[in-house]
């Protein structure tokens, strides 16, 4: 026997040891017969009239009603056709009547004849397709399908709860826990169609920390993560149910407001700031104050998508950072003042 041959047996011998699927081969017998050849422990389990030796003929004399009969169609139509096929199989038990499902597979002479069975007898002429010619030998297999549903449904549930923890990652930043730039901009599409569609309002704040170059420069860099995770638990805390708030960038913060106009929003900043000020805890244990500048502006008629709502605030931000910071500017075409938007200290 050649090398891959026994590397081959020994696998085939490890798998046939270890599986608790019911599993056994049969030779293709002339004059439409099959001879159980191997039969494993958990088969016999299954149907305790199968053994090694066994013919399917004197199976039928024996008991025509065996259980193991109900596989000759199946073995008939995967000897025929040299495919695959499977079949199920009823068997009563102390535990009620189970269905499982038998795989049956044409296995080729040279591949796992050698590894387990005697050598195949020849067909003798007998017309057998394709089966007698290159497949001499076919295995079974078999799984109870309540178990086997059992399993389906268990990995179907741990696949969709890896797809969210995937889908959690992909949308969310990993320092703050605030929905990250691709999520923002998925919800910031998503609102601006429909508030578009039904008239509805729409706001949107950006919010940048002030000095944030500082606390890294002088208390490092985990005293500025420190800062951010407070600022996104402060932004979260001041914000509805139904508000969106996302780092968007490195000291940069946003808030999707529906069905808020922009002179609400100017008030949801401005609370969203005052709820920053109280600051965060550096690394010595001293609580330190921190500051917010903030832009908002909200969708009006003629916008066409949401990043011109999304310039305008940008815009209102400017503003703020460069008018003293710690402070919201606003540029909302429905109050006033459209040229240099609105300010609320």
């Amino acid at each position: 026997m050649r090398k891959p041959d026994k590397e081959r047996a020994r696998l085939f011998s490890a798998l046939w040891e270890a599986t608790l699927n019911p599993m056994w081969i049969c030779r293709v017998l002339p004059g439409d017969d099959y001879e159980f050849t191997e039969v494993s422990d958990a088969c016999t389990l299954l149907l305790p009239s199968l053994r090694p030796g066994l013919l399917m003929s004197e199976l039928a004399a024996r008991s025509p009603k065996d259980p193991v009969l109900a596989l000759a169609p199946a073995l008939q139509k995967c000897m025929d056709t040299g495919k695959a096929t499977d079949a199920l199989l009823d068997v009563d038990s102390k535990a009620g009547r189970k269905t499982h499902k038998i795989e049956m597979i044409p296995i080729p002479e040279t591949s796992l004849a050698s590894a387990r069975a005697p050598a195949p007898v020849a067909a003798h002429g007998s017309a057998r397709g394709k089966l007698a010619t290159n497949h001499h030998y076919i295995m079974g297999i078999g799984c109870d399908l309540a178990i086997a549903y059992a399993e389906l449904l268990k990995q179907n549930d741990e696949l969709r709860k890896a797809g969210e923890r995937y889908l959690d990652l992909a949308l969310t930043d990993p320092l703050t826990g605030l929905a990250n730039r691709r999520s923002f901009q998925d919800v910031a599409d998503r609102e601006f169609d429909r508030a578009r569609r039904y008239g509805r309002e729409l706001t949107l704040i950006l919010l940048d920390m002030d000095n944030l170059k500082r606390v890294n420069d002088e208390q490092g860099h985990q005293a500025g993560d420190a800062a951010l995770k407070a600022i996104a638990a402060a932004l979260t805390s001041a914000s509805r149910a139904t508000d969106t708030v996302a780092r968007i960038g490195g000291d940069e913060l946003a808030i999707i407001l529906p069905e808020t106009s922009c002179p609400d929003g100017i008030a949801i900043a401005s609370r969203a700031r005052l709820a920053t000020g109280k600051g965060y805890r550096t690394l010595d244990g001293i609580q330190s104050p921190l500051s917010m500048s903030a832009g908002a502006s909200g969708i009006i008629e003629t916008d066409a998508t949401f990043d011109t709502i999304f310039i305008r605030a940008d815009r209102a931000l400017y503003r703020a950072k460069n008018t003293g910071k710690n402070r919201t500017e606003a540029d909302c075409p429905d109050l006033l003042d459209r040229t240099k938007g609105s300010t609320l200290n």
